[in-house]
């Protein structure tokens, strides 16, 4: 799948990764699901593992998770303020 998306996108950073363990895609009760969510992001720092700028002024945000725009907006604006004036 990486090198289908890369064929079409040539940005050799995109790239596919994923768990073989199955997941639960239906909670019981989606306020239920939801707030779990919400706590795993809390925990995960809004899927932010990492931000750093790389050698040659590269940006570079490795995010796991797409935070919800309500409660992670904040973490999102800072890690995307640190690479905002890199080259790539």
């Amino acid at each position: 799948m990486t090198a289908h998306l890369q064929e079409v996108c040539p940005d050799k950073h995109l790239r596919l990764l994923w768990q073989d363990e199955h997941r639960s895609t239906g909670p019981e009760d989606d306020d239920a699901g939801r707030a779990a969510f919400l706590a795993l992001l809390r925990e995960q720092n809004q899927g932010i593992r990492r931000v750093e700028q790389l050698d040659g002024n590269i940006g570079c945000r490795d995010i796991r998770r797409m935070a919800d725009a309500g409660e992670g907006a904040r973490v999102i604006g800072a890690a995307m303020e640190l690479v905002a004036h890199t080259r790539a």
